[in-house]
Order: C-alpha cells, then structure tokens, then sequence
C-alpha cells in the first residue's frame, strides 16, 4: 500500500511501515494465510485455517499516514468482510491482482472478481484451470503464468486461456512423470 509492506509466509501477516521501517505483526486480526495482496484501497487475504474457501478484506485506507483501515478485519465492522469464490467452493490455494481485478486460484478453478459499489468484490469470470503449485504464479504484462490443476504450465489474462509448452512438458502439456507439483515456485527473468 501506500503506508505498508506486508508479507505473510503461511501465518498472521506481518507489517513494515514505509516511513519508519519499523516492522511488526499487521492488526486487527487478519486471517492466517499464505498471499496477501492489496487492491482497491484495502488489503485482501486468503484464509488459511479456518475456512479454505474465502478470501478475507481488510476495511479501507487511504494515505501514507493513517493505514488503520487495513488493519480492521472483522467481518461487519465498517467495509470489512470476505467472499466466496462460489462458482465450485474449491480451496483458495493463491491470491494475486491485475490492476483492477482480484485473480483467486482455487484448488479445481480461477475465479476473477472485480471491485463492486453494492457487494464490495463480484464476480467477473470463471475458468476450469486450478493451481497446482501455490507459488507458480507468475506475473505477465497481461496476465498470469502457473502450473494449473491438471500439471499444465497455462497463461491467462481472466478472458482467455492457453497452455505453454517446451521441452520441460510431454505431447500432453503436462508434466509428465513429475510426482508432486505443489512445490512448484515460479518466477520471471
């Protein structure tokens, strides 16, 4: 945001304030989870151990001064609250956003979501390519890059979707022989 750098690696998310440096535990009990992101003013969490299939939002803030909307979390209290990727209620493995999109990556599906006046985040698209490997999101110009459900390297930009392939990949697309995919890690040079 504007005020914090947050990181999280699988636990409650931790702050560093961008005008002093001084790290800490983010507050307002935000969700145990592996992606944050921020997005339309507020941050956004997956929920790690209590219901696999939301995504958490913190309240709003605006500014490099006060940032306590992002650390109000309590669903009803003022704009905060969560979602459901509803369209097949599959584990929300990832979590990343593309300008004004929210991009949810299910354990089975790809649900794209949008800032909404009356409900917070709608739901814009749905896709049937999951994410294998959490961390194989990669970000493009337009879009994402991951290792989807079915152990195929695929592209989209929440409109379409196409699959990548080389030499690491069989005639299928998939990974071939590779027996676990979830420790995929993806990054860009």
């Amino acid at each position: 945001t504007e005020a914090l750098l947050v990181i999280t690696a699988g636990d409650v998310p931790r702050k560093i304030l961008l005008t002093t440096k001084a790290g800490s535990f983010l507050g307002g009990s935000p969700p145990s989870c592996t992606h944050i992101i921020a997005q339309n003013l507020r941050l956004l969490a997956n929920d790690n151990a209590i219901d696999k299939t939301k995504v958490r939002y913190s309240d709003q803030s605006i500014g490099t001064l006060d940032f306590s909307g992002n650390e109000t979390w309590t669903p009803g209290a003022n704009t905060s609250g969560f979602f459901t990727a509803e369209a097949r209620p599959d584990e929300v493995v990832a979590l990343t956003e593309n300008t004004n999109e929210v991009f949810v990556f299910g354990s089975r599906t790809l649900q794209i979501m949008q800032p909404d006046a009356n409900l917070v985040y709608a739901p814009a698209t749905t896709k049937e390519y999951g994410c294998t490997a959490p961390y194989s999101v990669i970000k493009l110009d337009e879009g994402f890059a991951w290792l989807d459900s079915r152990r195929r390297f695929v592209r989209s930009d929440g409109r379409s979707i196409g699959r990548i392939g080389g030499d690491a990949v069989s005639n299928d697309g998939d990974l071939g022989p590779l027996v676990e995919g979830s420790d995929g890690f993806g990054y860009r040079v």
